[in-house]
C-alpha cells in the first residue's frame, strides 16, 4: 500500500467550493428554464402521455434537487473545512515562532 499525500492549500479548496458554487447555480437555472419549458407543454399537450411525461420530468426534477442540496452540502463543507484548516495552520505557525532557538544548536 502507498503512502499517498495530497497537498492542497486553502486557497485551491475555496477556488474548488466557488467553482462548484458557479456549476450549481447554472444547474439551478436550467432547471428553471426546463421547468418553464414543461409546464408550457401542459397547455399544448392534453392527454394522458402528456401527463405521464410531466408527471416522469418531476419526479427526475425532485431527484436533481436533491442531488443539488448534497452538493450545497459538500461545498459548504469545503469552506469549513478551509476555514478549520487555516485557523489551526495559524495557530501552528503561532506557536512554533514563539519557540526559543537560542539552545538549539549549542551543547
Amino acid at each position: 500500500m502507498s503512502n499517498l499525500v495530497i497537498k492542497v492549500s486553502t486557497e485551491e479548496i475555496n477556488n474548488k467550493a466557488a467553482q462548484l458554487e458557479k456549476e450549481k447555480g447554472e444547474m439551478e437555472t436550467l432547471m428553471n428554464e426546463m421547468r418553464a419549458k414543461v409546464n408550457s407543454l401542459s397547455d399544448f399537450w392534453k392527454s394522458q402521455s402528456g401527463t405521464n411525461y410531466v408527471d416522469k420530468y418531476q419526479n427526475v426534477t425532485r431527484e436533481i434537487t436533491a442531488s443539488l442540496d448534497n452538493l450545497s452540502r459538500h461545498i459548504q463543507n469545503l469552506r469549513t473545512s478551509a476555514s478549520i484548516y487555516a485557523e489551526k495552520n495559524d495557530v501552528t505557525t503561532s506557536d512554533v515562532n514563539k519557540l526559543s532557538t537560542t539552545k538549539m544548536f549549542n551543547n
